[in-house]
């Protein structure tokens, strides 16, 4: 998926650490929506893996609201439905096959 060079209003980003953040919603939902139709699709899966996305540096809390880093929130995104293919695929998880 591309990102933009730009933030939100057209501002260029720089690539410092706060560019690479924006509000959890409807920013980050509105742009996957192919993985999170609705709000509570995302409500949903932050409350399941809050925890791994806080650890991850995914979500950072700021004046109350949630902000997402599109990248290490992607990633989390990834792993989690990587580890739901293999547990519904039966493919064990130490199967030999690079993750």
């Amino acid at each position: 998926m591309q990102h933009s060079n730009t933030l939100p209003g057209g501002a260029p980003a720089t690539g410092a650490p706060l560019d690479r953040v924006r509000r959890l919603e409807p920013e980050y939902r509105q742009s996957r929506a192919r993985f999170f139709p609705t709000l509570h699709s995302l409500q949903w899966f932050v409350r399941r893996h809050k925890a791994r996305l806080i650890k991850a540096g995914a979500i950072v809390m700021h004046g109350g609201q949630w902000y997402a880093d599109d990248a290490k929130f992607d990633a989390v995104v990834m792993a989690v439905a990587e580890e739901r293919a293999r547990e519904v695929g039966g493919v064990p998880a130490d199967d030999g096959v690079p993750a």
